[in-house]
């Protein structure tokens, strides 16, 4: 057995291993794919050695790079309730949207269900779930974009129950 140096895919080291013996050729050695014979140097802090492909190279080993902060879930799709159909209609009034542009909305649907469904929802509804059907068809109707529609729910979420 003889003692070789262990490179990663980079060429920086990693640690010493092991060459064994051929049985086949007394006096050559197998050595694992990545390792070299030649010795690192000493090591200091802060440094990592890389194998160039003819000697060693010393490198201070770079900071690294900070993480992006994740980017935050809108609150509403963490809370994804508009709690009471008073506070629908305060923060649809609160954007500029007029409460009967709604209405006209859903006066114009052609299917009788969803316009059944949608009219009840707004006229009884308590609970308005942000990725349910009822909130992402209403605010397609009078133009709301998904932005838009994150921030209304963020401000209707906000205001006390």
């Amino acid at each position: 057995m003889k003692t070789v140096y262990q490179t990663d895919a980079n060429g920086y080291f990693v640690g010493p291993t092991f060459a064994d013996e051929s049985p086949l050729e007394p006096g050559v050695y197998l050595i694992p794919g990545g390792a070299v014979e030649a010795e690192p140097p000493s090591i200091p802090d802060g440094s990592r050695a890389r194998w160039d492909g003819g000697s060693w190279q010393l490198e201070a080993i770079p900071e690294p790079e900070p993480q992006p902060e994740p980017e935050p879930e809108p609150a509403l799709r963490i809370v994804a309730m508009w709690r009471a159909r008073t506070i629908m209609k305060v923060t649809l009034w609160g954007e500029g949207m007029l409460f009967d542009a709604v209405q006209a909305a859903i006066a114009g649907l052609t299917d009788p269900l969803q316009k059944a469904a949608a009219e009840e929802a707004l006229e009884r509804g308590t609970d308005f779930d942000r990725d349910g059907v009822f909130v992402p068809m209403l605010a397609q109707m009078v133009g709301i974009t998904d932005e838009q529609l994150d921030e209304m729910m963020a401000q209707a979420a906000a205001l006390p129950a």
